[in-house]
């Protein structure tokens, strides 16, 4: 019954998976030493192109997918891709075909080493053989729809759903819940600092720690995305603009405001490395040095 209030509350209120389109669109592959190189989903004319960036920002290769997508994540030796209206796609990490699946529509994944982890349009977070492309067990379960998950540093997954809180699935031990009061619009996790941060629907932006210590928040009225390298967290808004915060004592804490598009909204971010950020804005690909 909880699950249908939710689905009803949503379906009435015109929620959508996001506010901002599809703000985990943006991947970074950490490469051997301080080499790193970008993932990203791109629209143009109801075409999305799935691209591969190398360390300076320059184009290696891209691929037109067969239908819209909306996510992806990537592991050691792979690349998976979630399309908009169900299915999932899987690559090499030079952008080969390899195989699509069936899938309910998926907001959220998480790659490892053999292994993904899917959460979307229903209450199940599961994870899938690479090998097979099959899901191969139920992590666990929520209320509501799951638009984040994050490989916990200290085994064991976190989920974060709409059902106003976010998970830490670990095996083993019980769930550790971490309470929100609102919905989740784009979560990030700072593997510096072991900090999560969630944006919600509420206008604000909360910190926990990665085992579910509640730390600040701070008002982030129309907020769309979130991203997060080293002691710098960027949250971008709908105008072009994205609030900084820089890592103090034991916190984030918003220090003003950057300019990244002349009036365009930021609808994801990846950190790039040297100062250097990829944006997604209406579809399409931008790369700023605030």
């Amino acid at each position: 019954m909880r699950t249908l209030f939710l689905l009803l509350v949503l379906l009435a209120t015109g929620a959508t998976t996001a506010t901002a389109a599809d703000p985990s669109s943006l991947f970074v592959l950490t490469d051997t030493g301080t080499s790193t190189r970008l993932l990203a989903l791109t629209d143009k004319a109801g075409v999305t192109t799935l691209s591969l960036y190398d360390q300076g920002r320059t184009l290696h290769k891209s691929v037109a997918l067969r239908s819209p997508a909306r996510t992806l994540c990537a592991g050691p030796t792979y690349i998976v891709v979630a399309h908009r209206k169900g299915g999932l796609s899987l690559f090499s990490r030079d952008l080969l075909f390899k195989k699509r699946v069936s899938s309910v529509p998926i907001l959220a994944l998480a790659c490892g080493a053999d292994h993904f982890y899917t959460g979307g349009r229903t209450i199940r977070v599961r994870k899938w053989s690479i090998a097979t492309m099959k899901p191969v067990a139920t992590i666990g379960e929520h209320a509501s729809f799951v638009n984040g998950l994050y490989i916990h540093p200290g085994g064991g997954l976190i989920s974060v759903s709409w059902d106003h809180e976010a998970v830490w699935f670990k095996p083993g031990a019980p769930k550790k819940r971490f309470v929100l009061h609102s919905t989740p619009i784009h979560s990030a996790v700072s593997t510096s600092h072991q900090i999560l941060a969630i944006l919600s629907d509420a206008d604000k932006i909360r910190f926990f720690t990665l085992t579910g210590k509640k730390l600040n928040w701070a008002r982030e009225p129309g907020a769309r995305c979130v991203a997060t390298e080293g002691n710098v967290l960027l949250v971008g808004l709908a105008r072009g603009a994205a609030d900084r915060y820089v890592f103090k004592g034991s916190r984030f804490v918003k220090k003003g405001r950057i300019q990244l598009l002349d009036n365009a909204p930021v609808d994801a971010l990846a950190p790039l490395g040297g100062g250097w950020w990829a944006i997604r804005s209406g579809g399409a690909l931008h790369f700023k040095k605030p």
